[in-house]
């Protein structure tokens, strides 16, 4: 399974997609957290298509969002 991390900045947003994953966008599903909210992207047949992170400057620390600016 191959993996995609990009950060919107505007929105102070990071999405997570799984590649080699099967099945049509179906829901959302929400995770509420002290400092960010976490979106899974479900499938219709169930699976994880991706994962957002709103809030992502809060959720993740300065140097790991450096990081993922550099490989993205």
């Amino acid at each position: 399974m191959t993996m995609d991390f990009s950060i919107d900045d505007e929105v102070d947003a990071g999405m997570l997609r799984f590649g080699g994953q099967t099945g049509k966008f179906s829901h959302n599903e929400t995770v509420e957290l002290a400092n960010g909210t976490i979106n899974l992207d479900i499938s219709d047949t169930g699976t994880v298509l991706g994962i957002e992170f709103i809030g992502v400057s809060a959720l993740l620390e300065a140097d790991a969002l450096r990081n993922l600016r550099t490989i993205t």
